[in-house]
């Protein structure tokens, strides 16, 4: 046994350890960018909704209209 085998084996380690967080980051960036692309489709409901709410001409009749169309219930 050579005096670098231990630090062999802790290179080892460490490379495997490296390729399981590359996993879990490619695994993390595609969660955000699901809850990004979520949280723009979320915003531009609520600013339509707002548009309609504060029209000065809203009729609850207009609003639920605009809120039947554009709702879509969560996956």
């Amino acid at each position: 046994m050579t005096l670098v085998q231990p630090l062999r084996a802790r290179l080892l380690e460490l490379e495997r350890e490296m390729v399981e967080s590359r996993t879990e980051l490619v695994s993390a960036q595609r969660t955000i960018a699901q809850l990004s692309a979520r949280v723009y489709e979320l915003q531009a409901l609520v600013e339509r909704w707002r548009e309609a709410v504060n029209d000065p001409e809203a009729t609850l009749r207009k609003v639920r209209v605009i809120v039947s169309r554009s709702y879509r219930p969560p996956p």
